[in-house]
């Protein structure tokens, strides 16, 4: 029994560092791993953690085989965490994705106690792809705990809305070659100009930022 509350409180502590560094851009984050009472022991708490967490935590072998699956992947992509367990995570990436996980995987295991920062799709239960951001760690090397901890968050509407932004952005530049029109935008507190590529045309500037003082030389058309 020592030994298994040893290995589970080890698995505690690599998830929360994991989760800290998922969340170290949020300036709302509060690091709770100060508090001294802060984790509780035991069983039901860590179960509790696992269960109840907004990201879906798994844990791979070293040759990204599912060990462990959080109960929420249901919920978020249709599957049973026994549906998973034993079989290779790669099946379910996207073709496009895989050598870059793969090569994610192999540093993480290559390089104990390091981290990396991987985006890939994955195939939902319903064959649809959603694309996630995952963070990994290879847990210790204990035969009861080797395995590489993933903590993945559905980063699908966000790579969507980015998508639509970049589509805008590309028809708004061909209708400035079309019409033979630009556009700038002033940021007042920093007296820079960012102008498109029709603008800095028109005006015979180059840079795609400008200072205003730059601008003011120019004689308008």
């Amino acid at each position: 029994m020592e030994d298994e509350r040893k290995t589970k409180g080890e698995l505690l502590r690599e998830l929360r560092d994991l989760r800290r560094h998922h969340a170290n851009a949020d300036p709302t984050h509060t690091d709770t791993s100060r508090s001294p009472a802060y984790p509780p022991s035991g069983e039901t708490f860590f179960r509790s953690l696992i269960e109840n967490a907004l990201d879906i935590i798994t844990v791979l072998d070293a040759n990204g085989s599912f060990l462990y699956q959080s109960p929420n992947i249901e919920q978020l992509l249709g599957y049973l965490p026994e549906e998973l367990i034993g079989k290779s995570s790669f099946e379910y990436i996207h073709p496009e994705d895989r050598s870059r996980v793969i090569a994610a995987l192999n540093y993480i295991v290559e390089k104990p106690g390091a981290s990396t920062t991987t985006e890939y799709r994955f195939r939902a239960k319903d064959g649809l792809w959603l694309t996630f951001e995952s963070v990994g760690k290879m847990l210790p090397s204990d035969v009861t705990t080797a395995g590489v901890v993933v903590i993945s968050r559905d980063i699908t509407d966000r790579k969507h809305a980015e998508g639509v932004q970049r589509q805008n952005e590309r028809r708004l530049r061909r209708a400035e070659e079309v019409a033979n029109f630009g556009n700038w935008e002033l940021l007042v507190d920093e007296q820079t100009i960012h102008a498109s590529d029709g603008a800095r045309i028109i005006y015979g500037l180059g840079g795609n930022e400008l200072r205003l003082a730059d601008v003011q030389k120019v004689v308008l058309p």
